[in-house]
């Protein structure tokens, strides 16, 4: 079999990328991965791309997407808010916490505060949804938090099982860099290497390679972990994409980014 370089996989799997959003219908909800995803690549990783995709043109037009797509992405959110109070508390709930993330990704983008005034119901919409998901307690504490949204009942944000605590940990440096705006202050390297194992042995691609970009971004230097996170993405990589047992289709594509931009934070690491 054909050792790839890691190049080919990022170029590879980038086209990938580019050819299934000319194919695909996307939710909102996909839509806010997708724009994260692609913030972080113009962010962090701008020379990385550069060196993979010499065509300008290509470059441009991932930039120009990430610009429609926060635009479309606002447009729907507004319009539900016109008619949250018909939504159950879960659709409530997730108007809600798109409109904060994608205000404070625009106020990254603009390296400025983007204010945002949410209704006293609103607000009480947010607490009353606090405790059913770690994810959406932990994100939404830090978007309110940023953008100086005062919630009356923040709650110690606890994991309930190895998964939830994994992606906790994975996001640390996410947030304490807001995303690659500033430098960062420590790490917590020790928390990621709790559940490093776990997740190679259940093959949570998704979390592996998080775990593997967290690494590499705190240039964590023990060869034998890094070496079994690193190959089991390269075993599950096949024609221009990570091959994992996902079946939801936001998670499938949630995955993909989360390797891309792993094998990114290899070559800016290694300037490869």
């Amino acid at each position: 079999m054909k050792v790839l370089k890691l190049e080919e996989i990022l170029v590879s799997s980038i086209n990938s990328y580019l050819e299934r959003k000319l194919n695909e219908v996307s939710t909102v909800d996909e839509d806010f991965d997708e724009v994260y995803f692609l913030h972080i690549l113009f962010q962090r990783y701008k020379t990385e791309l550069t060196d993979i995709i010499p065509d300008k043109a290509v470059l441009m037009e991932m930039e120009k997407r990430l610009e429609n797509t926060i635009l479309k992405i606002m447009k729907v959110i507004e319009n539900k808010r016109t008619f949250i109070h018909k939504l159950n508390l879960y659709e409530q709930s997730q108007v809600l916490f798109t409109l904060i993330g994608i205000n404070y990704l625009v106020s990254l983008k603009n390296q400025q505060p983007r204010p945002l005034f949410l209704t006293n119901d609103e607000i009480k919409i947010i607490e009353n949804s606090l405790g059913f998901s770690v994810i959406f307690d932990f994100m939404i504490e830090f978007f309110c938090k940023k953008l100086g949204i005062d919630l009356s009942s923040f709650t110690e944000v606890k994991s309930k099982d190895k998964v939830e605590e994994t992606y906790l940990h994975t996001h640390f440096f996410l947030l304490e860099t807001d995303y690659f705006i500033n430098s960062c202050n420590g790490d917590n390297v020790s928390e990621l290497l709790l559940n490093v194992d776990f997740v190679l042995d259940a093959k949570l691609g998704d979390l592996v390679a998080e775990l593997y970009w967290s690494l590499n971004f705190f240039k964590y230097d023990n060869y034998k972990v890094m070496g079994k996170l690193e190959q089991f993405l390269l075993n599950s990589y096949q024609n221009g994409q990570w091959v994992f047992h996902y079946e939801n289709r936001r998670q499938i594509w949630h995955s993909q980014y989360s390797c891309i931009v792993a094998f990114l934070e290899e070559k800016k690491r290694y300037k490869l």
